[in-house]
């Protein structure tokens, strides 16, 4: 089940420059967010006005209106199975305005103990049309158009702003983000394509790989090291573990092994498609060490690496010395970013995989072949290392 460790709302300035690579979430311990209730949404009022709701201010600066996204999670289905939106930060003392269930997402704006101010789309998503994800220059309350009210911080797993996806020169921008969402969907005549890497995880030609990387794709291609390519799609995905499966059809020249444990100060190395149309197209090996044994915040769901990683690294394979995957590499930490809201101290190499265990998990759960590694393994030199990621490892093109 999921874990109910409870990550802060403010981890400091680190905490907003958190990003994730490639096409472009991060998510509890297990496999699947609880099931959605079944609850009726119809039967609350969902209409606050201005004068209703306590309000809380944004804007006032030059980041996005709202810097921080949160999920809903840990909601017991068997309980009441949803989290209540109130009129303030308080209990029953505030009227209930609205519902909110495991998976939906939110803006979060404002912090008052325990009470987390949100903004949130009619789909209960990060929606553009909220006007929260550009500067505001004013800082004011807000009063729409979008649903807002305050929650309780227990259940929300508090994020911050992603890194954009690898885009192509000749193609516009697209952002598959939890933070930043995506923006409107394009005229009929517009292509737009973003990349990502991704790993074997069977013979029958599974493909492990961030959900971020293939989040709202029309089609999905990959193309593997023997420049194979073949049409895939999505057979399995974890949005709260930023996980997914897709079915290839294609044979792989090798396949991953998943290593569980990992031990602090192991010699890693990640591989990927980062900067694609940029950098070399047979992907890219780094090596480094394993930084932390978890993540920002505590998070015991990731590894911190030191190992070089960039846009469109994201679902690339994380290998110990003998070549298991110890992880999936996913986030990085915005060097500028945290500069600029440090006075000028920058990060080096601050950087984030989820942890093999969670991938495990993950497969399991949905009856995924896939085989296992154990710690004790013969190292094997850095170029047949190389050799082997490259042949396990596939790029993905989310159109």
């Amino acid at each position: 089940m999921i874990s109910k460790r409870k990550i802060p709302f403010a981890t400091g300035a680190a905490c907003a420059a958190i990003l994730s690579l490639g096409s472009g979430q991060g998510s509890a311990e297990t496999s699947h967010p609880v099931a959605r209730s079944t609850f009726a949404r119809d039967d609350v009022d969902r209409s606050p006005s201005e004068s209703d709701v306590t309000p809380f201010p944004v804007g006032g600066s030059d980041r996005a209106a709202c810097e921080y996204s949160g999920t809903i999670i840990n909601l017991d289905p068997k309980g009441d199975g949803f989290l209540s939106v109130r009129s303030g930060p308080g209990g029953k003392a505030f009227r209930e305005i609205d519902h909110l269930f495991n998976g939906d997402e939110v803006y979060v704006c404002a912090k008052d103990g325990p009470w987390l101010g949100a903004v949130y789309g009619s789909r209960r998503t990060l929606d553009a049309a909220c006007g929260l994800d550009k500067p505001r220059r004013l800082r004011q309350p807000y009063s729409g158009p979008c649903q807002f009210g305050w929650i309780h911080s227990r259940y929300v797993r508090v994020e911050t702003i992603r890194l954009q996806p690898e885009t192509h020169a000749d193609e516009p921008r697209r952002e598959i983000s939890r933070s930043i969402p995506p923006p409107r969907p394009p005229e009929p005549s517009e292509s737009r394509t973003v990349s990502g890497t991704g790993f074997f995880v069977s013979a029958d030609g599974n493909v492990a790989t961030n959900a971020h990387v293939v989040d709202d794709c029309r089609s999905i291609m990959v193309f593997s090291s023997k420049r194979d390519s073949a049409p895939a799609k999505v057979i399995a995905d974890d949005a709260t573990n930023d996980l997914a499966v897709l079915k290839t059809g294609l044979k792989p020249e090798a396949t991953a092994t998943i290593r569980s444990g990992v031990r602090l100060g192991e010699n890693v190395a990640a591989f990927g498609f980062p900067l694609a149309g940029t950098l070399a197209s047979s992907g890219n090996f780094t090596p480094g060490s394993v930084t932390a044994l978890s993540g920002l915040g505590d998070d015991s769901r990731y590894l911190q690496i030191s190992a070089p990683v960039q846009p469109g690294n994201s679902g690339g394979p994380l290998l110990d010395q003998a070549g298991a995957v110890v992880g999936v590499v996913s986030a990085k930490l915005n060097a500028l970013r945290f500069m600029l809201a440090n006075n000028g101290d920058i990060p080096q190499n601050v950087n984030f995989a989820i942890k093999g265990r969670v991938l495990a998990g993950f497969l399991e759960s949905n009856r995924v072949a896939f085989a296992e590694g154990s710690a004790g393994s013969q190292p094997i030199a850095a170029p047949d290392l190389a050799d082997k990621a490259t042949a396990m490892s596939v790029f993905i093109l989310c159109r």
